[in-house]
């Protein structure tokens, strides 16, 4: 029984390493000047994209994450829907690779992928969606 045992566990943590995190190791930032936040938010928000992928996108390459630009940042309405004060999204580039734990996405680069964070001064940024 014990042996038995010994042998599942050996196969769960086999099965376990082989479901590769995101890979956001090589991701270029691409800068965009912004009057509403810092450096560090930005660099903060970037950071919690980076850890939701690498939790949710298993086999996939973050390539590339730009801010949209102090313009084009209208998502205050999820915010409210949150109950947060603050807001930003984030565009990116990513590959699916065909060991992806991802079900819902095919195996082939998808570009302009929106990441939309909301957070109250002083918290970590939350990505609460994603997508086109």
């Amino acid at each position: 029984m014990r042996k038995t045992i010994v042998i599942i566990i050996g196969i769960l943590l086999l099965i376990g390493c082989t479901l590769k995190n995101g890979d956001v190791s090589n991701t270029d930032i691409i800068k965009v000047e912004s009057n509403i936040f810092t450096e560090n938010d930005l660099n903060d928000a970037i950071n919690s994209v980076y850890d939701y992928f690498k939790k949710e996108y298993k086999g996939c390459e973050l390539l590339n994450i730009k801010y949209i630009g102090d313009e084009n940042n209208n998502y205050e309405d999820w915010a409210k829907r949150n109950n947060k004060e603050e807001y930003i999204a984030f565009i990116s580039d990513f590959i699916v690779y065909d060991n992806s734990k991802v079900q819902s996405l095919n195996e082939e680069k998808y570009t302009n992928w929106n990441w939309i964070l909301v957070r109250n001064k002083g918290e970590k940024w939350t990505v609460v969606d994603n997508g086109y």
